[in-house]
């Protein structure tokens, strides 16, 4: 009897009921579709993250094409600024040099100034000796020739004295 009695119940534990079979067959079958939705959707999703993945890789590749151009922009600026910076350091120097040269210039123009107006100064005082000494020429000429008149007339005087002296010996 007891054996019986378990095979029953056994028996009617596996026996199904309709309702609830046909809400699992329900269930399984919003399962299924939604399993379907799902791998559409994650399709979706997979495309959308390999287009944006290929957008990721463009971008990035533009990055790195800006990024070396930018370096290599950099790189000819400093080049650049550097070429400039010797550039304006030789136009200093220059500069400098001309500046000296101007400076030095104008203290020769002073200098010459000074020697212009010391040479006219000295050319005066030449001037001056030059009368001086023409006129000392001239008192010289003529008291030469004062000295030549009175030795000539000495000459004459000892002549006539000669001649004198000659004349009372006689």
């Amino acid at each position: 009897g007891d054996q019986f009695r378990n095979v029953e119940q056994e028996s009617l534990s596996k026996v199904f009921d309709m309702g609830s079979m046909k809400s699992f067959f329900e269930m399984q079958k919003e399962a299924q579709e939604r399993n379907h939705q799902l791998q559409k959707e994650s399709a979706r999703l997979v495309g959308q993250v390999g287009a944006l993945t290929e957008q990721l890789n463009r971008a990035r590749g533009q990055y790195e094409a800006q990024d070396d151009a930018y370096n290599a922009q950099e790189k000819r600026l400093r080049a650049q600024v550097a070429k400039e910076r010797v550039e304006v350091a030789e136009k200093t120097t220059d500069l400098q040099k001309q500046k000296n040269t101007y400076q030095a210039n104008l203290a020769l123009t002073d200098a010459n100034q000074a020697l212009a107006t010391q040479n006219s100064h000295s050319l005066e005082a030449v001037q001056v000796v030059m009368k001086k000494l023409a006129m000392a020429k001239s008192v010289l000429e003529s008291r030469q020739n004062a000295t030549q008149e009175v030795e000539a007339a000495v000459m004459k005087q000892r002549e006539y004295l000669k001649h004198c002296e000659g004349d009372s010996r006689k």
